[in-house]
């Protein structure tokens, strides 16, 4: 096998090196790395240090998966989309998110549920399964975690309705008819729909 090419790419703090073995990508390397392994185009390398390096370079997609996940929870595409742009190989993504996820670490299904508990009282349903989509949660965790979290029949969503008509004083505007139209409208554009905001407001009276 032979190093065919490497090239720099300017990240926001330093650079990185793109290494191609027998023109085909092999794995991203810093200056310190480059230069540790005495890696250069035409150099010939031996399977036994391509696993080294790969080896090497999987440890450091473990740490970083360990510490994208004490900051925050996150999905697995997330988390996979994070070592791509860090320049992980697919394959050595994959090994990463099956480590920390053996240790119960990762886990979308519960995530998706404490996703949903914890803004069920503040957001709409149809605002909350967007988010989750856009959030890489999969179609299955998003319906499972939606069917579960809403068993009370919709009250969350009438709880929710409640606090944003508390928070723009809806109730105190009763001789601004624009002013309640406007309120109306916002919670529409929330993804309330019109029945459940006339029963929130019903309720609340």
């Amino acid at each position: 096998m032979q190093i065919t090419k490497v090239t720099e790419e300017k990240r926001a703090k330093k650079s990185v090196y793109k290494v191609y073995i027998d023109e085909e990508f092999a794995f991203t390397l810093s200056n310190g790395e480059l230069f540790r392994y005495h890696l250069k185009v035409g150099q010939e390398i031996t399977e036994a240090q391509k696993e080294q390096i790969d080896e090497a370079i999987l440890k450091k997609a473990k740490l970083y998966v360990m510490h994208l996940l004490k900051d925050m929870d996150r999905t697995k595409k997330a988390l996979r989309d994070k070592l791509k742009e860090k320049g992980y190989r697919e394959d050595i993504a994959v090994a990463a998110l099956i480590y920390v996820e053996g240790f119960g670490y990762l886990n979308d299904k519960e995530y998706a549920k404490r996703f949903v508990h914890y803004r069920k009282d503040k957001k709409s349903r149809r605002e909350i399964e967007a988010l989750m989509y856009s959030k890489g949660f999969s179609k299955d965790d998003i319906s499972e975690a939606l069917e579960e979290c809403y068993e009370d029949g919709g009250d969350s969503e009438l709880l929710a309705i409640a606090e944003h008509l508390r928070r723009r004083r809806y109730f105190e505007q009763e001789d601004d008819k624009k002013s309640r139209e406007r309120t109306l409208m916002y919670l529409q554009r929330k993804g309330f729909s019109y029945d459940k905001i006339k029963k929130a407001i019903e309720s609340a009276r």
